[in-house]
């Protein structure tokens, strides 16, 4: 399901690096950590050209995850959402390969 919505997730560890896919390097992703204090259960990429894409996906308060796999940017707004669907925290473009997003609780 993630190679059809065009994504990968690679779950990482809370004290290490992002993981990669074999024979890639960090440069390859957007890099997202769970800056956070709530688990993410869900990432929304809702692109102006490329569509909505949904990922289910467990990662808890501290954890890292090689992002999605982009053209070179993404092209909408990247959204994390809690169990219960609720916005955690979004970034808005660009973000590209390479860089990295800090989810961080929402703020009112």
């Amino acid at each position: 399901m993630i190679a059809k919505l065009g994504l990968v997730l690679i779950l990482g560890l809370s004290s290490g690096s992002a993981r990669c896919a074999e024979g890639s390097t960090p440069d390859d992703y957007i890099t997202i950590r769970n800056g956070s204090s709530q688990t993410v259960r869900t990432l929304v990429v809702q692109g102006e050209y490329s569509g909505r894409r949904t990922v289910p996906i467990v990662m808890p308060s501290g954890a890292r995850n090689a992002g999605p796999g982009v053209g070179q940017c993404i092209d909408g707004p990247m959204i994390a959402l809690d169990e219960e669907g609720e916005e955690i925290d979004r970034v808005e473009p660009p973000l590209c390969k390479g860089e990295t997003w800090i989810i961080r609780d929402h703020q009112d």
